[in-house]
């Protein structure tokens, strides 16, 4: 498996180094699973993105308005600006400073609905 990932992050860092455009994409099946579980992998994706030499600048925009132009939607989502839809995740941290900050999450806006990182942790909701 080392070799593998190896062999992937190189193919990575060339395509970056030649521009290439890097969108996000946790690859979280359709439900939650134990070997695929949402969040997590997001978080491991963009950590990888960092060791393989992505700058913290470029992870973001990869994470939010590169994914909303490529998918056609960077008139309704993937930036903060009036109008478009409230995605956003409130960070305790500056993704622009650390790699750690994706994982310091204070709360989650869902279209303009807030709910705390609690929220989500499955122990909390169902006691």
């Amino acid at each position: 498996m080392h070799n593998i990932y190896n062999q992937g992050q190189r193919a990575f860092q060339y395509f970056y180094q030649l521009n290439g455009q890097v969108v996000f994409g946790s690859d979280t099946p359709s439900s939650p699973s134990y070997g695929s579980i949402p969040g997590l992998n997001g978080y491991l994706e963009l950590r990888a993105m960092a060791m393989a030499g992505m700058t913290l600048k470029d992870i973001l925009a990869s994470a939010t308005i590169n994914n909303a132009r490529a998918l056609g939607l960077d008139q309704s989502i993937g930036s903060i600006t009036e109008g478009k839809t409230a995605n956003l995740l409130i960070l305790d941290k500056n993704p622009l400073e650390t790699i750690s900050a994706y994982n310091a999450i204070d709360t989650v806006i869902i279209k303009g609905q807030a709910y705390k990182r609690s929220f989500f942790q499955l122990n909390q909701r169902y006691k």
